[in-house]
């Protein structure tokens, strides 16, 4: 019966005391947990100011600092990332911020804001629907976001439904319909 009391205390002795120990590891490491989880929430390995758990979750890439979701940006974003220009339309991000442009969309910018080149795929997209795009409006020295300012020998698109509905030479006769009658869409006088 001594043998058992014995083994009894000691097993028991065992327990308690492997209790203890991990309540001493728990109260005494439990900040260091909570502020590493709180490094892992906030970390944002891209500084496009969405931590790497939201660009998970929103299965964007939490290491390219242009695969976001605007509305899920909540921390201030890197110089390096306002330095990026994530839509290629020449704008830095910081620049699109600042002028309230959308640093995702090439269309989307200020022209007196253009300070870099821009992309080969932004030179290729047609902004103002006239059919000319943004790569030729810019050796034809015309306007790449005003649908009325282009060559019409420069047209290789398709011409968008809102490009149709305006009047660029404003004769009351919107362009699509000047385009269907044979008709120039600016010149009022044909």
């Amino acid at each position: 019966m001594d043998n058992f009391t014995f083994l009894l205390n000691r097993t028991f002795f065992k327990r308690y005391f492997s209790f203890l120990v991990f309540l001493f590891i728990i109260l005494f490491s439990s900040f260091n947990v909570i502020d590493a989880k709180d490094r892992i929430i906030t970390m944002d390995s891209d500084g496009d100011g969405v931590s790497d758990a939201k660009e998970t979750i929103d299965c964007t890439d939490p290491l390219d600092g242009c695969s976001y979701k605007a509305s899920s940006v909540t921390l201030a974003q890197s110089t390096s990332w306002k330095a990026l220009d994530c839509d290629g339309d020449g704008v830095t991000n910081g620049d699109e911020i600042v002028d309230c442009t959308d640093p995702l969309d090439g269309c989307s910018y200020k022209a007196s804001s253009v300070t870099l080149a821009q992309s080969t795929s932004w030179k290729a997209l047609d902004c103002d629907g006239d059919g000319v795009t943004n790569g030729d409006e810019i050796v034809d020295c015309t306007d790449p976001l005003d649908g009325c300012s282009y060559k019409a020998s420069s047209v290789t698109l398709a011409q968008s439904t809102s490009w149709k509905a305006l009047d660029c030479d404003g004769d009351g006769v919107t362009n699509g319909d000047e385009s269907t009658d044979g008709t120039d869409p600016l010149d009022g006088c044909s």
